[in-house]
């Protein structure tokens, strides 16, 4: 009796480091949204595939144009948001770029398209010795594909490692430990010169340190960038009830 060998996987990952290629650009921008047109053959054979088994690709409105999130300083890069699981009211997605599919849970399994997979946490130190989790979730195909992706956490409940544990081992839902999908927020060069009202300002922290946003009173969000970032990244906050106008200069 012949028993065939188990067929090897191949693993997929998102993180900066698998994106060398683009270290090589130059950005003009601080956020930038990239398609697969802009990645080399190997950065983008894994986003096709977990695009297609996932579903995404099948999607009315995909878009291939932006499915990488990069973050840029002085020019160079410094950050890239690649797919990544989040909460979008009551229901799990999956998120790349501008394109999202729901994600289903049932006890510790997760399903999405044809990829079954679980989450796994590991507890890591950020530069100042605080313990944080840190969650992925390994999303696998019939052809023995792994995709790694990110799971991202709502920071403001503070969970630590322990509390994805006991959700995990207790087949909790996913859902309420979920970062929201973020907002869209628009390039600041794109409000063209003028006075808007500034409403709030809000940050999120990544592994790349913190983001601001402005939230106008005319209902736009911007991302933040150049004097105004470093005024934030300096510690400056709004004063509660006091209106505060931002004028951009270009």
């Amino acid at each position: 009796m012949t028993t065939n060998s188990p067929q090897k996987t191949t693993t997929y990952n998102f993180d900066k480091e698998d994106f060398a290629f683009l270290s090589l650009r130059e950005y003009e921008e601080t956020w930038s949204s990239l398609g697969l047109e802009d990645l080399n053959e190997k950065e983008s054979d894994g986003l096709i595939k977990l695009f297609n088994a996932s579903g995404i690709a099948n999607s009315d409105d995909f878009d291939p144009t932006k499915v990488l999130l990069v973050k840029s300083a002085c020019n160079i890069l410094s950050a890239v948001y690649g797919p990544a699981i989040f909460r979008d009211g009551e229901k799990i997605i999956l998120k790349s770029g501008d394109n999202q599919t729901i994600i289903t849970q049932e006890g510790d399994r997760l399903t999405v398209g044809e990829l079954k997979g679980k989450i796994n946490v590991t507890e890591v130190e950020d530069g100042k010795g605080g313990k944080y989790p840190k969650v992925d979730a390994s999303l696998i195909s019939s052809d023995r594909a792994v995709f790694k992706i990110r799971v991202i956490l709502n920071n403001e409940q503070n969970w630590s490692a322990g509390d994805i544990e006991s959700m995990i081992i207790n087949e909790e839902s996913l859902l309420p430990y979920l970062a929201p999908v973020p907002i869209p927020a628009m390039k600041m060069q794109d409000l063209g010169v003028g006075e808007y009202e500034v409403k709030a300002i809000s940050s999120s922290e990544g592994e790349y340190g913190l983001s601001f946003k402005l939230h106008l009173s005319g209902g736009q969000t911007v991302w933040v960038r150049g004097n105004s970032d470093i005024l934030l990244q300096a510690g400056y906050q709004k004063k509660p009830h006091v209106p505060l106008t931002h004028i951009p200069h270009f």
